[in-house]
């Protein structure tokens, strides 16, 4: 019989006074009673002292809150468009000025530029007794001589007295030419020599505009609503300037003409003839093509699209499953690659860990794609894969990718597509609609999940699909894509070494998952238990994750799995009264599926095979011969 059973019973009779009640001292009631009352208020106090330790811990970010409230979010939103809106009405307000200075400083701009060229004039009279041309509009007109990139008189006289002297080259010339010979020769030697950036020149120009224009203005443009008042200003200047110097160029050459004709009949007074010097400018004419030349053959030219026929080949993408705009998540969890649970290897070597994926991802699929101008000074990265075994994190970071570009995703999975796309004509069809649409709404992301349509051997279940089919629809897309596209062809694939040939040499990159190490689980443990209130935010779960670590370890997506399972609606009710033990957690993952011996092997023998990974293998014997050799002439 339960205690409650017999607490109720002796209730009974207590109150139908079958048993006397006893009796009881007032000094030990009194005791008693001081006894409980200590213990309860202990108890709260514990737990008061307890709430504030979490409390504290959250707002150092020491410890992971089960929620985090968006009001504050919500008022800097809000605060943000406030600022916005302000800043948008100071510049219009700035610009609506702009016919007032127009108006105000325009003639004075007209002959400010006029006195700047007379002073060019005058220069050049004083030394050589000519007037040089002024450059033509095309190249920059007077605005090269205001930054003093136009020959001066000494430079003109310079190169005459250089083309009267005898051609023939020189003993400089011809060190010179040797000396380029030899680095030419030690370049080849060493094997790898650093190519010329395209984009260092750009980033120089921002790193230089920032200093000149913004290094000293941070201070101002946090206290002035986002808008600088005199930058507006200067710029409005600045295209004043440039208006009225295509005028005054005007003008000048025509005070040119009158200076040169009156010069000219000075001249002929004595004489002599008038030979002004030549236009150190020449705007380049487009040459002929000679007759005995063969045209060559232009690539057609698609034409663009016409909204009515854009809006049916969208209409029609999206009702057959290929087309997912940006924000709809067609049934998948959210993904963002700041919730990445890996954590950064610091130990030198080849082997890397989950967070060292996110650098390789921000460099080939993110940054690139998501600016035009990076995707077309970048070198070209038109195809990624990323590959590793089932549940390591592929699709994570494939959900990721998009959601960081807010690409429009067209999902070319053969499973997907079952009966669909049959034929010449459907595959033609889909290809000039997903390379069209994928160019006019960049930045797109191509995915496809999975390589059975470049598989050697077709199992059984998959020939109904017929994914083969897909593999020459693939490279024809990766073929379509050129700088500037923000195109990106992606592929996930827990199996690359089934595929053939064609799949390694269809991807320009290959991003290898590994299995998750002790750091990056014992991380991804902590934030998805965090979700729970229940949970105790001082957990101890380093254990749990060194023992579920290792070559056969746990895939990062089964964490989820895990806590899914030990944490189900009738657990999480007993969370006050029973906290949760690391134990159950274990025992939950040992029924989670996890990587064989044979698919580990596959993927290591697969990775040593691309040629990246052969060339750092390369590099590593070559560094180790060369630390031998000396240590064999020692011996010797």
């Amino acid at each position: 019989m339960c205690a409650v059973e017999l607490r109720r019973k002796r209730d009974e009779k207590l109150a139908s006074e079958e048993v006397p009640a006893p009796e009881i001292d007032p000094v030990t009631k009194a005791k008693a009673a001081t006894v409980v009352q200590k213990a309860w208020r202990n108890d709260v106090a514990r737990r008061e002292v307890k709430r504030k330790h979490d409390r504290l811990l959250e707002i150092l970010g020491l410890a992971v809150p089960s929620w985090n409230p968006n009001g504050y979010l919500l008022r800097d939103g809000e605060a943000c468009r406030k600022a916005n809106m302000d800043a948008q009405l100071r510049a219009a307000s700035v610009n609506d000025r702009a016919p007032q200075i127009r108006e105000s400083h325009g003639l004075q701009v007209i002959e400010d530029v006029q006195d700047e060229i007379r002073q060019w004039f005058f220069l050049w009279f004083e030394d050589i007794g000519y007037f040089d041309s002024l450059p033509p509009q095309e190249v920059g007109g007077s605005k090269l001589i205001a930054t003093g990139q136009t020959r001066t008189p000494a430079e003109y006289l310079a190169g005459l007295t250089a083309d009267s002297k005898p051609k023939g080259n020189t003993k400089k010339e011809e060190t010179s030419a040797k000396e380029e010979k030899e680095e030419e020769e030690e370049e080849k030697e060493l094997g790898w020599s650093m190519p010329e950036s395209k984009v260092l020149a750009h980033l120089e120009g921002a790193i230089d505009e920032f200093g000149e224009r913004w290094a000293h203005r941070v201070d101002a443009l946090l206290g002035s609503g986002g808008l600088l008042v005199d930058l507006v200003r200067e710029d409005l200047h600045y295209e004043l300037q440039l208006e009225m110097r295509g005028v005054a160029d005007e003008l000048a050459r025509e005070e040119l003409d009158k200076l040169n004709r009156g010069l000219a009949a000075d001249i002929a007074l004595e004489g002599l003839p008038f030979t002004p010097p030549p236009p150190q400018f020449d705007v380049l004419k487009p040459a002929k093509a000679s007759k005995n030349q063969k045209k060559k053959k232009e690539a057609p030219v698609e034409a663009p699209l016409e909204e009515a026929e854009e809006l049916s080949i969208l209409l029609e993408l999206l009702e057959d499953g290929v087309l997912r705009l940006p924000g709809s998540s067609d049934g998948e969890p959210e993904a963002k690659l700041s919730e990445w649970p890996g954590v950064v290897s610091v130990a030198l070597g080849p082997e890397c860990r989950l967070g060292d994926l996110k650098q390789p991802v921000l460099d080939y699929c993110v940054l690139p794609v998501g600016s035009r101008s990076v995707h077309e000074l970048a070198p070209l990265v038109r195809s990624v894969c990323l590959c590793g075994p089932a549940g390591s994190g592929q699709d994570f970071l494939a959900r990721a990718i998009c959601a960081e570009l807010k690409a429009a995703v067209f999902d070319l999975t053969p499973e997907k597509h079952v009966g669909r796309f049959l034929g010449r004509d459907g595959r033609n069809k889909l290809i000039r609609s997903v390379v069209r649409l994928a160019k006019a709404y960049a930045p797109s992301v191509v995915l496809v999940r999975g390589e059975s349509a470049w598989l050697k051997k077709l199992p059984a279940e998959l020939r109904p699909v017929q994914p083969k089919r897909f593999a020459p629809i693939y490279q024809k897309i990766v073929n379509s894509i050129k700088p500037g596209d923000q195109v990106l062809f992606l592929t996930t694939s827990s199996e690359p070494y089934l595929a053939s040939a064609q799949f390694t040499k269809l991807h320009d990159k290959f991003i290898v998952v590994p299995i998750a190490d002790r750091s990056s689980l014992y991380r991804a443990y902590k934030l998805s238990l965090m979700a729970y209130h229940g949970i105790d935010r001082n957990l101890e779960l380093s254990a749990l994750a060194r023992l579920t670590s290792g070559p056969q370890g746990t895939p990062i997506e089964r964490v989820p799995e895990i806590i899914a399972r030990a944490l189900p609606a009738t657990r999480r009710i007993q969370l006050k009264r029973r906290p949760l033990r690391p134990e159950e957690l274990l025992e939950q993952w040992l029924l989670v599926d996890r990587p064989e011996d044979a698919q580990l092997n596959g993927l290591e023998k697969f990775r040593a095979k691309l040629p990246l990974e052969g060339k750092r293998r390369k590099l590593e014997e070559a560094e180790l011969e060369g630390q031998a050799q000396p240590a064999g002439k020692k011996k010797k």
